[in-house]
């Protein structure tokens, strides 16, 4: 069988306030939101925790839901240092032998109200022999003080041998926290990681320290409460703490946490930023691990005759890749078969996002698999609808070419985007995509006078007129203002060159000055071209916005003026790319007329696109790393709806509206597009369709509670992601 796990992500804080004292005593740490971050545990380190299942009810289970199974099976899990820390759980056992998992995520002892059962999330056959499933529970559920957002994760599963000793479950945690510890003037990264009692409790296992500094805990670095370090006895007392950890004073010989060094000090696990990826696999491995897919999934294979059936399948293989563990060629070979199965019936939604998780693992150029997908794709039988459908994916995966400056990979999407729209039938998405073949040779045309200049900077990087070139390219053509400003300042156009000077000098506490740079660009852009003008203008309403709460009088009435003029023009110039991104002037602009969006405006924007699906099971992690002061724009496909579980309503928009606009029987919006950072509670997108904060992007659905189960939902909703920069 093909071994199973996640891959593991994690942000980090590298700091561990810790009060030093002398050799032999205690070192007591404070984990506080400033010092730890949740982090995701590589898996089973350690022997998982059992626990004995019986078909008798506990007398505290108050209420159960209305079981579909034939036997129940009942326990519980202790988790957390609160009192009320129990747990209960039921197996509700199905004819067909398998499990459907009740969890009491609240601790009142009612089985009913936690949301829909736990299906089998594992590879095993779903029942005694081979169940597996994720479970969470809030922090602030495991200990009073603790200071995290979010869920503590425990991976509870069954196998053949547990089961027939005593009918035995087991569990290990899947949460742990990362941060560094300074002992003696020496930093060291540190973890504290539920090992002994996979209980949710922290505080009672010691911590794990890189004591060889070679950026990971090695199988001999296991937490421990005590430690000799040079020489010195250590031991460590752990506690929770929602206030900021104080200042202590402490030995010359220790460093303080304000005289820490600021380097970023590297997580405890990889992160698919940093991390280095997999080669690809040679073609004997694939081959080989093709034919084990066949064998493992031949029944699957064999009863995937609809393409319905097909594309459940190749979610499927999703899934199972997904959730592979230690076997970078298995999980290839999973989603390699996923494309397959995809492009083979025109999914061009799973045909993409399988080419997505390659690329997160593996060594591949994914622009290039991306248009030899979506080429093939267009050569399947397809429905009008999926045509259209492969016209407006080709149209997004456009602007990471154009990012790129991959012209060539460009024109070959446009060119499958203009046949698909033709063959879907639909005049409007034709013109689109034909218009975009043009945008994409009058864009190349403006790139091909600029790349003698850029090979002139390759050579001579102060060279004033290749930097005016290559600068306006930048900035008026595909709005890079980040990179082009930095030219503009080395570049001949003294005017241009002071404005990028200035901008560079400009404090953010100083509105006046804001202000004023915001009035040079647009005195600046009455006397450019519209293209120019408009790009200009849309730089002013940058400042103008950063300005404008600090003003007040005649000064804000004008900039408000300006920048409801900036609101109520023309759309914005497609050139937008996640690379990229768009001033905040543009962003505000296109919130206020979102309500005015359609799909074919919509495929315009030039931002990077993800697909939502309703099943919760398969979140969109968009592989965007959000850094501190960074913001991004949302902005979700207007037509695109989800289709929810029979039993309570259908065709939900992104709004979380009905398909007739009206909410929900109770009066709560049913699944609503969400986002997270770094794991925290799902968040609406919907508030203000801007995303800001830090940690790694996910998508997905949910109600504002938080507490929905989506399992049995079908469909996805396209969300464009646009980068705001200055």
């Amino acid at each position: 069988m093909i071994v199973r796990c996640l891959m593991i992500a994690v942000a980090h804080i590298s700091l561990v306030n810790a009060n030093y004292v002398a050799a032999d005593e205690t070192i007591n740490i404070l984990v506080t939101a400033d010092s730890f971050s949740p982090a995701r545990s590589r898996g089973a380190s350690h022997k998982p925790d059992q626990t004995q299942l019986s078909e008798k009810r506990p007398e505290n289970i108050t209420k159960e839901p209305k079981y579909t199974g034939t036997r129940q099976w009942y326990g519980w899990l202790d988790l957390g240092s609160r009192e009320d820390k129990r747990h209960y759980i039921c197996f509700d056992q199905q004819e067909n032998g398998q499990f459907l998992l009740h969890f009491d995520r609240n601790k009142n002892g009612d089985l009913s109200d936690d949301g829909k059962a736990f299906k089998n999330q594992g590879s095993g056959d779903g029942g005694p022999g081979g169940f597996a499933s994720k479970i969470n529970v809030p922090w602030h559920q495991l200990a009073d003080n603790a200071p995290f957002k979010g869920n503590f994760d425990v991976w509870l599963f069954s196998n053949k041998g547990g089961w027939q000793q005593q009918h035995r479950i087991s569990h290990y945690s899947r949460t742990q926290l990362s941060g560094s510890v300074t002992i003696a003037g020496k930093e060291y990264e540190a973890a504290l990681i539920d090992t002994d009692y996979n209980d949710g409790d922290l505080t009672n296992d010691g911590i794990a320290i890189d004591l060889n500094s070679n950026g990971k805990l090695d199988a001999d670095e296991r937490p421990q409460s005590k430690y000799e370090i040079d020489g010195k006895n250590y031991e460590f007392k752990v506690t929770w703490s929602r206030e900021p950890a104080p200042k202590h004073s402490v030995p010359d010989d220790v460093v303080s946490q304000e005289s820490a060094p600021k380097h970023p000090v590297p997580a405890l696990v990889d992160q698919p930023e940093t991390a280095p990826k997999y080669p690809v696999p040679d073609d004997a491995a694939l081959q080989e691990v093709a034919e084990l897919i066949q064998e493992v999934y031949e029944e699957d294979f064999s009863k995937a005759e609809k393409p319905s059936q097909k594309v459940a399948l190749a979610r499927k293989f999703l899934d199972e890749g997904l959730a592979t563990i230690d076997d970078p060629t298995g999980q290839y070979g999973l989603f390699q078969a996923a494309k397959g199965l995809a492009v083979g019936v025109g999914d061009t939604g799973t045909s993409v996002q399988a080419v997505d998780e390659i690329a997160k693992l593996f060594e591949i150029d994914s622009l290039a698999m991306k248009v030899k997908v979506l080429e093939s794709v267009g050569e399947a039988t397809m429905r009008a609808a999926q045509r259209k459908q492969l016209a407006l994916a080709a149209n997004g995966i456009i602007d990471m070419a154009i990012a790129d400056d991959n012209f060539d990979a460009a024109k070959k999407l446009a060119s499958v985007a203009v046949v698909a729209a033709r063959k879907s039938r639909d005049l409007r998405l034709t013109r689109l995509a034909v218009n975009r073949v043009k945008r994409i040779e009058a864009l190349h045309a403006e790139y091909q006078e600029v790349e003698q200049a850029m090979r002139v900077l390759e050579d001579d990087p102060t060279d004033a007129e290749a930097n005016l070139k290559v600068g306006r390219f930048h900035c008026f053509v595909k709005g890079n203002w980040s990179e082009g400003l930095s030219l503009l300042a080395l570049g001949s156009d003294q005017v241009l060159k002071d404005l990028a000077e200035q901008e560079e000098l400009i404090e953010s506490e100083a509105p006046r000055a804001q202000l004023a740079l915001g009035d040079r660009w647009w005195d600046l852009a009455d006397q450019q071209d519209e293209s120019v003008k408009q790009r200009m203008q849309e730089r002013a309403g940058y400042w103008y916005a950063a300005a404008s709460p600090a003003l007040s009088g005649l000064a804000k009435a004008k900039v408000e003026k300006r920048l409801a003029e900036l609101l109520s023009s023309a759309s914005p110039s497609p050139n937008y790319s996640i690379s990229l991104g768009i001033s905040f002037a543009e962003a505000k602009r296109l919130i206020a007329r979102l309500d005015r969006l359609d799909e074919e405006r919509w495929a315009e924007l030039q931002g990077k696109e993800f697909i939502v699906p309703a099943n919760p099971r398969n979140e969109c992690h968009t592989g965007i790393i959000v850094e501190k002061n960074e913001r991004y724009l949302v902005v979700p496909c207007p037509v695109d709806k989800w289709n929810t579980s029979p039993h309570r309503w259908t065709d939900v928009d992104f709004h979380g509206h009905l398909g007739e606009g009206k909410r929900a029987s109770n009066g709560m919006p049913a699944m609503q597009l969400c986002y997270s950072l770094d794991a925290a509670p799902l968040v609406s997108v919907v508030d203000n369709y801007i995303i800001s904060g830090s940690g790694k992007l996910l998508l997905a659905p949910s109600d504002r509670e938080g507490g929905g189960d989506f399992g049995n939902n079908t469909g996805s909703v396209r969300v464009k992601i646009i980068k705001i920069v200055k």
